[in-house]
């Protein structure tokens, strides 16, 4: 029985080596355990890269890890243990450390879970032509079908969840989320220096809407359009209707939010304040 998994395995290896190593028309690669590593794609002992479409790359670096890129100019990036990494689409990419897990889903979205080694058990998922980065340690990063939007889970145990176009949805801080479910231009946020704040929108658009420092402070529109809420410190501000303290002047204006920071790994975005 040994004997004829040893042939079998042999067999599926030189194949492997004779893809990654054969020139085609969309220069695609595989490489499996350490063989038939390229300048498109690479891989450790113990992961799998596999590239396919004109300019696709991928690279598993670690152990027990695995990227794979689909498209053209895709790029798929596993560095650490443990790590999954996956970009289906023209332009998409999908980077990951150790314990996380990146997917991104559609034309040029772009996924991070983790910039540095000491960054681990972070999610982030794009379905769609959008941005979503978990930097930190235990953060998650979701979109889901919005266009041209921004979804950022910065910190430790954050999470941000997105479900609308051209929104910003940003969760920074300890155990704090940003939850964005169908609106339109939203820009919501906590800040860095928050301990279980939590913001969000349902449906409508152009909401702006902040929740700071805290602990346990709660901002968010229901069902509503044009909001400028904010809360700070213990307490809610929902529709403008307030408990727990002062919660009066709107958060920063969304234009020009996108952030931009000192680059991490495979061209990864960093912003902590």
């Amino acid at each position: 029985m040994n004997r004829y998994f040893s042939i079998a395995l042999s067999a599926v290896t030189a194949g492997a080596m004779g893809f990654a190593g054969a020139p085609t028309a969309h220069a695609s690669c595989a490489s499996l355990f350490g063989f038939g590593n390229s300048a498109q794609c690479t891989s450790s002992p113990t992961t799998i890269a596999i590239a396919l479409g004109s300019g696709a790359s991928a690279r598993a670096e670690g152990a027990l890890g695995a990227a794979l890129a689909l498209g053209d100019g895709a790029f798929a990036g596993a560095f650490g243990w443990f790590g999954s990494a996956t970009a289906l689409g023209n332009g998409s990419k999908a980077v990951t450390t150790s314990l996380g897990l990146a997917l991104s889903a559609g034309p040029n979205a772009d996924t991070h879970a983790g910039a540095a080694p000491s960054e681990v058990l972070n999610l982030a998922v794009s379905i769609g032509s959008s941005n979503a980065e978990a930097l930190g340690v235990g953060n998650v990063a979701v979109n889901l079908f919005g266009g041209g939007s921004e979804v950022l889970s910065f910190g430790s145990g954050n999470a941000a969840f997105n479900t609308g176009d051209q929104s910003f949805v940003h969760a920074f801080g300890t155990l704090s989320s940003a939850t964005n479910l169908g609106t339109y231009n939203a820009f919501l946020v906590t800040t860095t220096q928050g301990t279980a704040n939590s913001v969000f929108s349902v449906l409508g658009y152009n909401n702006k809407v902040q929740a700071g420092d805290g602990p346990l402070a709660v901002a968010g529109s229901l069902f509503a359009s044009n909001q400028f809420l904010l809360k700070s410190g213990p307490g809610f501000n929902i529709n403008g209707v307030k408990a727990g303290g002062a919660a009066a002047t709107p958060p920063p204006a969304a234009t020009g939010a996108k952030h931009t920071a000192a680059k991490g790994l495979a061209g990864s975005k960093r912003k902590h304040a």
